[in-house]
């Protein structure tokens, strides 16, 4: 589902922080930088990218999974491909949520891109 209205996108934001509540290694970023980096207002990126935000929620309407798809089109003009990227991939520990958001994202994209690809995120599985 797209990230459209301020529920939604603090669900988006909020997502890692259930995930990764009480892990002594992670290092969260403040909430507040977050949000000003998926907002169009406050984020100059947008001027010369087409992004959109997913997020996969559940039956209870809790946000399970979240992922930021990007054309970049500076970058496409630069090298001359139709590149598009994926980041900010988060997910419960559950392959159905994953291929969900995955899709999602990979929908927008592909319908816009030849060559698509993870920016900066690793996906993980760990059983």
């Amino acid at each position: 589902m797209p990230v459209r209205g301020k529920a939604l996108a603090s669900g988006f934001v909020d997502l890692p922080y259930r995930l990764y509540q009480g892990d002594p290694l992670w290092v969260p970023p403040l909430r507040s930088d977050v949000h000003k980096l998926i907002s169009a207002k406050t984020n100059p990126f947008f001027a010369e990218a087409d992004i959109e935000n997913f997020v996969a929620i559940d039956v209870a309407g809790t946000v399970v999974g979240r992922i930021s798809a990007t054309i970049h089109h500076a970058y496409n003009d630069r090298f001359g491909h139709e590149h598009a990227f994926f980041g900010l991939f988060e997910s419960v520990n559950d392959p159905a949520t994953v291929m969900l958001v995955v899709r999602n994202g990979y929908q927008v994209l592909s319908l816009q891109a030849s060559v698509l690809q993870f920016a900066s995120t690793w996906i993980c599985l760990i059983r």
